[in-house]
């Protein structure tokens, strides 16, 4: 999970731009040997993202839910 920060480390916008910065959720996964296709893979990596609910911890933090990107 990376938090949105600015060049001088800080949360949230950008100062000088006035730009809100993107939050990115990423889940890496390899592919077990009982997954035949990689959509199974990425299924499981979808839904480990949804069950450690890493986007309700973003806007607990105060980012905006149109700022937060799940890959």
């Amino acid at each position: 999970m990376l938090e949105p920060r600015t060049a001088a480390g800080e949360k949230g916008t950008d100062k000088v731009s006035g730009t809100l910065l993107n939050a990115i959720i990423i889940e890496f996964k390899v592919q077990d040997e009982e997954e035949k296709e990689l959509s199974g893979t990425v299924q499981a990596a979808l839904r480990q993202i949804d069950e450690k609910d890493y986007q309700e911890v973003l806007l607990a933090r105060g980012i905006p839910a149109e700022r937060i990107r799940a890959l």
